[in-house]
């Protein structure tokens, strides 16, 4: 899904907070993951996190999947462990390697991977004049906070 259909998207749910709906289908792919990957945590939607979500606990950081299921598209959100502080990292080369079992589970079960570039494309001022925090492709599918 590109940047332009999911603008429209945002535009036909005027712009209002849009949570995915809950699924029996989270469960088994959370359940995949956690196999693969010890330390995995999985939520659903609620408060400003509009997607399902599966946190994996890889030491040095922590990578944040979160999927949509009605538009079957997901991003990667990766923190830097500091101590007990967590600092915004880009997904590179080295993390997506140690992802690879995770991102073939996802290209299985039929979900395309939402760019940061795509992310980062602006809705306009609609969604922040419906109360958003923010206006971003990012921000209105996955989490407004």
């Amino acid at each position: 899904m590109d940047a332009s259909e999911l603008v429209e998207v945002a535009k036909s749910k005027g712009f209002r907070p849009y949570f995915d709906e809950a699924t029996e289908e989270f469960a088994a792919l959370s359940a995949k993951l956690g196999r693969c990957y010890r330390g995995t945590v999985a939520s659903t939607p609620g408060n400003d996190l509009y997607a399902h979500a599966v946190e994996i606990d890889m030491r040095d950081c922590v990578v944040v999947i979160m999927l949509r299921f009605d538009l079957r598209i997901y991003a990667l959100v990766a923190y830097r462990k500091i101590g007990r502080a967590l600092s915004a990292v880009c997904v590179g080369e080295p993390l997506r390697e140690k992802l690879r079992q995770a991102l073939q589970i996802l290209q299985v079960s039929g979900f395309q991977e939402i760019t940061q570039k795509v992310g980062s494309v602006c809705l306009g001022r609609e969604p922040l004049e419906r109360g958003m925090m923010s206006n971003t492709v990012f921000a209105f599918f996955f989490e407004d906070g």
